[in-house]
């Protein structure tokens, strides 16, 4: 928690596959928010619009946790 707090930490990101309470309890007392990639695409379709869906998602998810807060 100290090093997000001295680096300035705007987002950290999780995996689906893993608890989310390591990146929670990492974030906690922190202006960090944590956040959720999912480089498999898990929940995706597949097809031929899977990786461009993937890439949406990951930006997606990147953009949503790293945009400034209202």
């Amino acid at each position: 928690q100290q090093r997000i707090r001295e680096a300035s930490v705007t987002c950290v990101f999780a995996e689906p596959q893993f608890p989310p309470s390591a990146v929670e309890a990492l974030v906690e007392n922190t202006d960090a928010r944590a956040g959720v990639a999912d480089p498999l695409g898990t929940g995706l379709e597949p097809g031929p619009e899977l990786y461009a869906n993937l890439m949406f998602a990951l930006a997606r998810s990147f953009s949503d946790c790293l945009a400034p807060r209202s």
